[in-house]
């Protein structure tokens, strides 16, 4: 019988292993149950957050813009923005009883429920302004929270984004008070679940501890009395090995007693014989191999082991002397040396044999075993997953607590699978296709009991199946919010890009732009400038866009000689007030600035300028051009009264002078001859006079150029032999047909031949040419004469202008007329000692024959 103090010990050692090992799991589940619960509250408070962001209508400054309420004072603002939230906080609370909820812009509550009128105005914690500094979302906890009558809560921040740029945050809480409920009741149940555990397991080991000592004494009895009936040992039918062997080595005694010290020593197992006195009286070599060499023949064992009387060894070894019967100590560890053994105890005559077997490599590999074993054990009960295992009939070997609170059954060990669930599907086609195929197997399964999403993993091997089962409820659920957020965040996307597209446009619509268009900032220098402003610059210095970007503005009005108070946007930078239609002279132009200060919209403090050009120089030459139309007008008008008066004078005298012409001889002839050339031209000046006229109407016909100039070809031929000039006349190969009057185009073309000739000394050159362009049809009439001083060039189609001393200064003014009469353009090149070049251009027509 096990020794009382023993059994006491051991129950005593394993109480409080088991004890120990149940707390420490006990310990460990509480924190995981209240990370969990804090994960979870966690989880809603950021799904109350994201759902406020998501519902925003828009950014704070349209919502105040579409109030007008952009220019308010701030308690305004918030009234505004108050009313328009507050609905969607309250719409969303109800959905969330027992969390409070917000919008926020920095430390203000914009909305927030519970509402108090008083708390509303009260500034929002510290910890909820991180999301500025990280704009990432937080959680946290708060110790005390304003709106739950400051007590403290676990919270949660999310900022708020608008076309990229932070304007606001979102704000979820709950108290602490029912998350500390929550986990308070999470672990009394699971207290309650591990009491009742260790419980049981204290009376199971109760239960062994009895059957073992009930067993042990009924086997020392029937050794005593020498009892062989095994039937006894029903109750403990491991002992009949040993009963077995008492009763063969009791009946085989005498006949082992002769053969039994050659047959010790050539055991492998250590074997001595101890009197009752303590005294060694055999050993063999295995005993000295063991350590035990020191110790001779007849000496006492309690003299060189003094302290072997307190050890079970040696009490073992009394009661075999005492009882007289055999005894056995499984797994011994020696008292002096690092050895595991099993030990037999076998009284005998001359006292009792005991064999020694060396068990300490056994020992290691078992503990080592049982070390796994139970790591994977407490491994198995400890994952959040369920685990099972089936044999090869699919019958329970193994159900985790886990497995077995998502079954709905404790006591499937044993149990055959189909019979305790009938062939249900999906499981019994993927069991049966993995014990057939023997490759792992994963697939979903929704149970409608549960309403949850399980994924099982089962793995096939030869002894059966091992089915890991996971809750993955959540992980779908994760995932179709996360489905739903890349949705989300996908339209955010394409908005982003519609905003960047538009943003991009706009930038091509300002450097597109032809008017000069310039942004500087506070400071004064460039921040934008467009491609027409850079062109105007490139008048004074060659530099790029970026070489130009962040320079000071005032170093390139210094290049164009521009004060500085003539700097339209350094004076609206300095009085903050628009500048509007300031005449400027740059660049050979003349333009009209507008310059505009650029304010914050929050802040409303000055950021920088913006100024745009409007060339006016057209506008300009056109002013002056009308003023020089109406003063032709006047001279127009003039010459047409002038022209009809002179005319009436003079047609009579010519009359008369022709008649008198007819009678005269001699000199008279000649004088009268000289009289009616000077009338001639006097008539030709008259005709000059009426082209001034513009109330004229010109009759065009389709005409070509080149016959008109061919039909002038002998006249002009002649002009030119008579002032001994080469005349070059060179018409283009195509038809130059354009829209006009042949008499008026004679008059130009003969006009500037004459000047031409007038122009020029003997051995001159008089070229006229005609090309055909794709702008028009073109005609240019050269000479080699002196040339016209470039002063001169810009007034010589001026009327009464002239550089002859006999000239009336109407020639070339007639000659732009009719070209302007003409829908064509005149343009003049002189080169003094060179000569001078006119070149007309008129509208081209297509060929009549097609």
């Amino acid at each position: 019988m096990i020794p009382t103090s023993i059994a006491k010990k051991a129950y005593f050692y394993l109480t409080i292993i088991i004890t120990l090992l149940l707390i420490f799991f006990g310990c460990s589940d509480a924190i995981a149950t209240k990370s969990l619960i804090l994960a979870q509250k966690e989880r809603i408070l950021l799904q109350i957050a994201t759902t406020l962001a998501q519902k925003l209508p828009d950014s704070f400054d349209n919502m105040l813009g579409k109030e007008n309420a952009l220019m308010a004072d701030q308690h305004t603002k918030i009234e505004i923005l108050h009313k328009q939230l507050q609905p969607i906080v309250d719409n969303l609370s109800e959905q969330y009883p027992g969390y409070g909820m917000g919008y926020g812009w920095h430390k203000v509550r914009l909305a927030c429920f519970p509402f108090d009128g008083l708390k509303h105005d009260q500034p929002l914690s510290d910890q909820s302004l991180q999301v500025y500094k990280t704009k990432t979302m937080a959680t946290y906890e708060q110790p005390s929270s304003v709106i739950w009558g400051n007590v403290p809560t676990l919270s949660a921040s999310y900022p708020l984004f608008f076309a990229g740029q932070l304007i606001g945050h979102t704000w979820a809480n709950t108290k602490m008070e029912e998350v500390n409920q929550a986990v308070h009741a999470a672990w009394l149940k699971n207290f309650a679940f591990l009491f009742f555990i260790w419980l049981c397991v204290m009376l199971l080991m109760r239960m062994v501890f009895n059957k073992i000592g009930r067993g042990l004494n009924e086997l020392s009895v029937q050794i005593k009395i020498q009892d062989d009936n095994t039937a006894q040992l029903k109750s403990f039918p491991e002992l009949t090995p040993l009963l077995e062997t008492v009763i063969e080595l009791r009946e085989g005694l005498k006949a082992e007693q002769e053969r039994a010290s050659g047959i010790v020593d050539g055991i492998y197992d250590g074997v001595a014989l101890i009197d009752r006195n303590y005294r060694l009286i055999y050993m063999n070599h295995r005993i000295a191999e063991m350590g035990y060499s020191h110790i001779a023949l007849g000496q006492s064992i309690v003299e060189v082991y003094p302290e072997i009387v307190n050890d079970i060894w040696f009490n073992t070894l009394c009661q075999v002397m005492q009882e007289n019967k055999s005894d056995q100590l499984y797994e011994y560890k020696s008292l002096y040396f690092n050895q595991w053994l099993d030990c037999n105890f076998v009284p005998c005559k001359d006292g009792v044999l005991v064999f020694l077997h060396d068990i300490t490599q056994c020992v290691k590999v078992m503990a080592d075993k049982n070390k796994a074993y139970s790591n994977m054990a407490v491994m198995l009960e400890r994952i959040t997953d369920g685990f099972f295992s089936l044999d090869s009939n699919f019958v329970f070997t193994y159900v985790n607590q886990i497995a077995q609170k998502w079954l709905g059954r404790y006591d499937l060990v044993g149990k055959q699978l189909w019979e305790e669930y009938p062939c249900i599907e999906p499981f019994y086609t993927n069991y049966q296709l993995a014990v057939e195929t023997q490759k792992p197997i994963q697939f979903e399964y929704f149970s409608k009991k549960k309403q949850s999403w399980l994924t099982f993993s089962v793995y096939p091997s030869a002894e059966g199946l091992t089915v890991y089962f996971a809750d993955v409820s959540e992980r779908m659920k994760a995932q179709q919010a996360i489905e739903d957020h890349n949705i989300l965040l996908q339209e955010q996307i394409q908005h982003s890009k519609k905003l960047l597209e538009v943003n991009q446009k706009l930038s091509q619509l300002v450097d597109t732009c032809p008017m000069p268009i310039i942004e500087v900032d506070q400071s004064g220098c460039v921040v934008i400038l467009n491609k027409a402003f850079l062109a105007g610059l490139n008048h004074y210095i060659s530099c790029s866009r970026e070489e130009c970007i962040g320079r000071p503005i005032i170093e390139f009005a210094e290049l164009a000689n521009l004060p500085y108070e003539e700097v339209v946007t350094l004076q609206v930078l300095s009085t903050g007030a628009a500048v509007t239609n300031k005449h400027v002279y740059l660049a050979d132009r003349e333009w009209l600035v507008t310059g505009l200060p650029l304010y914050n919209m929050e802040t409303e403090v000055l950021t920088g300028a913006f100024a745009i050009g409007y060339d006016i120089t057209y506008y300009e030459n056109l002013k002056r051009e009308l003023a020089r139309l109406e003063c032709l007008h006047v001279v127009g008008e003039l010459a047409s009264s002038m022209a009809h008066e002179l005319r009436n004078v003079a047609t009579p005298i010519s009359g008369y002078i022709q008649l008198l012409s007819m009678k005269a001889e001699g000199k008279n002839y000649q004088y009268l001859t000289v009289v009616l050339e000077e009338l001639t031209r006097l008539n030709e000046i008259i005709e000059d006079f009426l082209s001034l006229s513009r109330t004229r109407f010109i009759e065009k016909k389709v005409c070509n150029l080149n016959d008109t100039l061919k039909s002038l070809h002998p006249l002009l031929a002649a002009d030119a032999l008579k002032n001994d000039i080469e005349l070059q006349l060179t018409l283009s190969e195509q038809e130059c047909f354009i829209e006009g009057n042949q008499k008026e185009i004679k008059q130009l073309v003969l006009n500037l031949a004459r000047n031409a000739i007038e122009a020029m000394t003997a051995k001159g050159l008089l070229a006229i040419d005609t090309v055909v362009l794709e702008a028009g049809i073109q005609l240019q009439v050269r000479d080699s004469g002196m040339g016209i001083p470039e002063e001169l060039l810009a007034n010589i189609f001026e009327p009464f202008f002239t550089s002859k001393k006999n000239g009336t200064g109407l020639g070339l003014s007639v000659c732009r007329n009719i070209v302007e009469g003409h829908g064509g353009t005149i343009a003049v090149q002189s080169e003094l000692g060179h000569g001078t070049i006119f070149t007309i251009q008129f509208p081209k027509i297509p060929d009549p024959k097609f």
